[in-house]
């Protein structure tokens, strides 16, 4: 039975073999989403007086709807003061942040104007990340799935052109395609709004490169 079974491969060793290599397939994109970060701070003496200012700010955002926006995670924390080794509550700290996400540019500067205009104490602390373009998700995935897409035709292709070449029958025995490294999007230094620089500067829109890097196995006899 070995011997049968070592027999029915030398066929294939003599004259089959495999061709394995990666190739990079790539394609280059404008950015077409505009993000930044805000976070909105209240001091009060009182945690009830700190939130219920925060809302009015909550409120805004949430039923803005010319800008997207994710998460609007609040959260609450006592002030101390240190003092001949004692820590007492001197008021407490109110805070929310939300993701700003658009596509048109003067969105964005509108909304944090607007935003500023709700400032009603000079205490009152608004931050907000460098803004920064990026592809939207479905328009990334949808340029993945085009570039798998054209992997699958460019391997068909050369397995007839090999095959013309060298004068023998080579088929695809595998394609490799591994997830898109996509770099992470990683919001600037937090800086403070202010009257005068709510129309924040809009950074350029440079080309952005998604790529895959599959693994093609050919088999040729």
């Amino acid at each position: 039975m070995k011997k049968s079974l070592l027999l029915s491969t030398v066929p294939f060793l003599l004259f089959g073999f495999e061709v394995n290599f990666s190739k990079n397939f790539s394609t280059k994109l404008i950015p077409n989403e505009l993000s930044s970060n805000v976070t909105v701070s209240i001091e009060k003496n009182k945690e009830v007086d700190a939130i219920s200012s925060l809302e009015k700010y909550n409120k805004f955002i949430k039923n803005y709807d010319s800008i997207g926006k994710e998460s609007g995670r609040v959260s609450v924390m006592p002030l101390y003061q240190y003092k001949d080794g004692q820590s007492n509550i001197t008021g407490y700290k109110a805070t929310i942040t939300y993701k700003l996400f658009t596509q048109e540019s003067n969105e964005m500067t509108n909304f944090l104007t607007k935003l500023y205009e709700k400032k009603s104490q000079e205490s009152d602390s608004i931050l907000i990340s460098t803004l920064k373009w990026n592809i939207d998700s479905k328009t990334y995935e949808d340029k993945v799935n085009s570039l798998r897409l054209n992997v699958i035709k460019w391997a068909l292709q050369y397995q007839k052109d090999l095959s013309l070449e060298i004068n023998k029958r080579c088929s695809v025995k595998n394609i490799s395609i591994n997830e898109s490294n996509r770099p992470q999007i990683y919001m600037g230094e937090m800086r403070s709004l202010k009257v005068q620089s709510a129309s924040v500067p809009i950074p350029s829109e440079n080309l952005e490169t998604i790529e895959i890097n599959p693994n093609i196995v050919l088999e040729c006899r």
